[in-house]
C-alpha cells in the first residue's frame, strides 16, 4: 500500500509540474496542434515516469562513511566484496482497516464517475433517435431541440432545428464543427475522462481536460475563419454564449468565449517561439532524473540463481575490485601502518574463498519481514574490519534503508573468523565492504 501511495503521489507531482510548464510556456499560444499533443501526454507521462526504474551508476555516487571517508568517482575505503541480491515477495492480502476503507472509497468514487461517463455517452446516443438527419462531408447532422447546440460528438453534429444551413454564419459554424469531426477531438475527451475518473484524486487532470477543450476550440476557430472575416465570426460567439451540461461534447458556444475571441483576433507571430516547445525535452528528462533514478552500487550479473523470498543472486564483483584496487593505488594508502589497511597485497577472505562466502550468505540472509510488509527495497553496504586474528570488528552499515541494515549487519557479524589480509608478508587488519541489494519481485 505504501508503494502504491508513493507512486500516485509522484504522478500528481509530475502532472502538476507538466501543467505548470504548459501554463507558463504554452498556454494561449498559436501552436494548437502541439498543445493538444502535450496536454494528452501529461497523464501518460505522469503515470509512466514513476514506473521507470533506473540505477545511478556507482561512479556517480557520493556518500560519507566512517572517518569522513568519501565515496567519490569510485574512490572507496576498503575492498569491495561481490555484491549479492536478495529477492523478496511483497506481502499481499494483509491490509489494515484504513487501507481497506481507503481502497473501497477510491473504487466507489471511480465507479460513480465511470457511471456518469457512461450515462453521458448513452444520452448522446439516445438523442439521435427519431431525429431528422443529413449526411454531410463524412459527418451526420442531427436536427434537435437541445440546449447548447450546435455541438459535436465523434461523427455526429447536433444542429438546431430552426437554424438555416445556407447563411454565411451557419456555414462558418458548420465548418467549425466539421473540424472537430475530422480531428477526432471527441476521442481526446473520452480518453481524459476515463483517466480522470480512474485517478479522480489527481486534481490537475481536470484542469488538463478543461485546457484541452479550449485548445480544440482554438484550432477549430482557426480553421473556420480562414478566408472569412474574423471579427464577424467573433460576434457569433457572443450572440449565444450559453453552455450545454454534457461534458463530452464540443459545443460551438461553450468554451471560454473571451479567450476564444482573443485567440481569433490576435496577430499571429511570424516566428513562433520554438524554445517554448523544445524546452519540454530537457524538462521531461529532469523529471525522469528526479523520479525514476535511485542510487546503487550494484554491478553487472555474472552468476545468478533465482529463488523465493530470502534467497539471493550472486553478482560478479571482480570488475568492482579491479576498479577499487586501481583507484586506491593511485590515491595511495588512506591510513598509517597502525590502522586497518585500505589497500593490501592479498585481500582478507572468508574460509573457503568467494564460493563459500556466497553459499554462507545464500543460506543465512533473510529479507526482513517488516520491509516486505512496507514494500521497502534498496541497497545496503556494510563495512567491517578483518583483524589480524581473523575476527571481525567495527561492523556497521554505511548506506541503505534503515529497515534493511540490521539484517545485513547480523549475517556478517555471525560469519565467524576470516583469513586475514597479507601485506609485505605480514598479517594486517584491513577494511572490507559487502553490498547487499534487496529487491521485491514484480511478478
Amino acid at each position: 500500500m505504501i508503494n502504491i501511495l508513493s507512486y500516485f503521489a509522484k504522478t500528481i507531482i509530475i502532472s502538476g509540474a507538466l501543467l505548470f510548464y504548459y501554463w507558463l510556456m504554452l498556454r494561449n499560444r498559436s501552436f494548437h496542434g502541439f498543445n493538444r499533443f502535450f496536454l494528452l501526454a501529461i497523464p501518460v507521462l505522469s503515470l509512466w515516469i514513476p514506473a521507470l526504474h533506473f540505477t545511478m551508476p556507482g561512479f556517480l555516487i557520493q556518500t560519507e562513511g566512517r572517518g569522513s571517508t568519501r565515496f567519490l568517482l569510485g574512490l572507496v575505503n576498503g575492498g569491495f566484496l561481490d555484491p549479492v541480491r536478495i529477492y523478496g515477495s511483497p506481502v499481499v492480502g494483509e491490509f489494515s482497516f484504513w487501507e481497506i476503507i481507503l481502497t473501497a472509497v477510491s473504487i466507489l468514487i471511480s465507479s460513480i464517475l465511470l457511471i456518469r461517463l457512461y450515462r453521458s455517452i448513452r444520452y448522446l446516443q439516445d438523442l439521435k433517435l427519431n431525429q431528422p438527419f443529413l449526411k454531410h462531408q463524412g459527418a451526420t447532422l442531427y436536427f434537435v431541440d437541445e440546449k447548447g447546440v450546435p455541438f459535436t460528438f465523434f461523427k455526429s453534429i447536433f444542429w438546431e432545428k430552426n437554424r438555416d444551413l445556407d447563411n454565411p454564419a451557419s456555414k462558418q459554424i458548420l465548418r467549425h464543427e466539421l473540424y472537430h469531426v475530422q480531428e477526432w477531438h471527441s476521442l481526446d475527451l473520452i480518453f481524459l475522462e476515463l483517466i480522470s475518473s480512474l485517478i479522480w484524486f489527481n486534481p490537475f487532470l481536470r484542469v488538463v481536460l478543461r485546457e484541452l477543450k479550449s485548445t480544440h476550440e482554438y484550432s477549430a476557430d482557426d480553421f473556420a475563419v480562414k478566408g472569412a472575416d474574423k471579427f464577424i465570426y467573433a460576434q457569433l460567439l457572443v450572440q449565444q454564449a450559453f453552455e450545454t451540461a454534457n461534458p463530452l461534447v464540443q459545443s460551438f458556444f461553450k468554451t471560454q468565449i473571451k479567450r476564444r475571441i482573443a485567440m481569433i483576433t490576435k496577430t499571429k507571430d511570424q516566428q513562433p517561439r520554438l524554445y517554448a516547445r523544445f524546452l519540454i525535452i530537457p524538462f521531461t528528462a529532469l523529471l525522469i532524473g528526479l523520479f525514476s533514478f535511485q542510487m546503487s552500487n550494484s554491478y553487472p550479473a555474472h552468476l545468478s540463481k533465482a529463488g523465493t523470498a530470502g534467497q539471493l543472486i550472486r553478482l560478479s564483483g571482480s570488475g568492482a575490485n579491479r576498479l577499487s584496487n586501481t583507484l586506491t593505488t593511485v590515491a595511495g594508502p588512506l591510513a598509517d601502518s597502525a590502522s586497518p589497511y585500505h589497500k593490501v597485497e592479498i585481500e582478507a577472505e572468508y574460509p573457503g574463498g568467494d564460493a563459500a562466502w556466497g553459499q554462507y550468505l545464500f543460506k543465512n540472509i533473510q529479507y526482513p519481514p517488516t520491509a516486505l510488509q512496507k514494500g521497502i527495497q534498496g541497497e545496503v553496504v556494510v563495512e567491517f574490519i578483518v583483524n589480524t586474528n581473523g575476527a571481525l570488528s567495527d561492523i556497521h552499515a554505511i548506506s541503505g534503508p534503515k529497515s534493511l541494515q540490521a539484517e545485513s549487519i547480523r549475517v556478517i557479524t555471525q560469519s565467524g573468523k576470516w583469513t586475514p589480509a597479507l601485506d609485505h608478508g605480514k598479517k594486517v587488519a584491513s577494511y572490507k565492504k559487502q553490498p547487499i541489494i534487496y529487491s521485491l519481485k514484480t511478478n
